[in-house]
């Protein structure tokens, strides 16, 4: 079986993560994880409030170096990682007063196609991302919808949602994220939310290792990955 964190975060690029990239690759080498997915948060206002570059290539730029970043720390323990995120588009934002508002990840896409395409998704209805990522082959899945402040998306626009999330300060309401996967035969996606050390653990587990973005997408399709939570969790 294959270890795999689905959803994380890194300090300095996601403004809530607290964890910097060389103690995840320890914390994550020491729990015996064989991949990570970084997903840190791309969201139009932190790239232009927190990072400030200078443009969106510049932003888009440094998004993107905190996944190489991890990824360079983590081959020093054998451990893969891809590229992904955590998308809040223009419309569902929390750097507004009003719903709706919800958080979409991404995998499967590319640092490249993001380096080519800075701001591109962020003006997009769910409906055209969803279009998008069909096109260009990648995964669409709702992060924790049930979450307080979150609004549960049109179903028929997602491939999967996230029914396992670790995050240890939040109530994710994982039961009935589960319960909205079964209702609507979603491909099902769990990780730890990792912001600090103490929410490592959860996750998925694979029947294949993967070494690509794209064999990655290709054996979570074929939904046969096992659903990981963390020790000694509640729920």
């Amino acid at each position: 079986m294959y270890q795999l964190e689905m959803h994380l975060h890194t300090a300095g690029r996601s403004n809530c993560a607290q964890t910097d990239v060389k103690t995840i690759a320890k914390v994550y080498h020491e729990h015996g994880y064989n991949g990570i997915v970084c997903t840190d948060h791309f969201i139009r206002y932190i790239c232009e409030h927190e990072y400030k570059k200078g443009s969106p290539r510049l932003n888009a730029e440094f998004f993107v170096d905190g996944y190489a970043s991890l990824k360079k720390e983590c081959e020093k323990y054998g451990i893969d990682v891809f590229f992904g995120m955590e998308l809040n588009t223009d419309a569902l934002t929390y750097y507004k007063e009003c719903p709706p508002m919800a958080e979409l990840l991404i995998y499967g896409i590319s640092p490249e196609w993001v380096l080519a395409h800075p701001y591109d998704l962020f003006p997009l209805s769910v409906k055209e991302l969803s279009l998008l990522c069909k096109e260009k082959g990648w995964i669409l899945a709702q992060s924790h919808p049930y979450r307080d402040r979150i609004e549960v998306q049109d179903c028929t626009l997602l491939e999967g949602v996230e029914v396992y999330n670790g995050h240890p300060h939040q109530d994710s309401r994982n039961e009935k994220a589960l319960v909205l996967a079964e209702k609507h035969n979603l491909l099902m996606t769990a990780g730890s939310d990792f912001h600090t050390p103490d929410a490592v653990g959860s996750g998925v587990l694979l029947q294949n290792p993967v070494k690509t973005n794209e064999e990655l997408v290709a054996e979570l399709r074929k939904r046969t990955h096992i659903i990981m939570k963390r020790p000694n969790a509640k729920d």
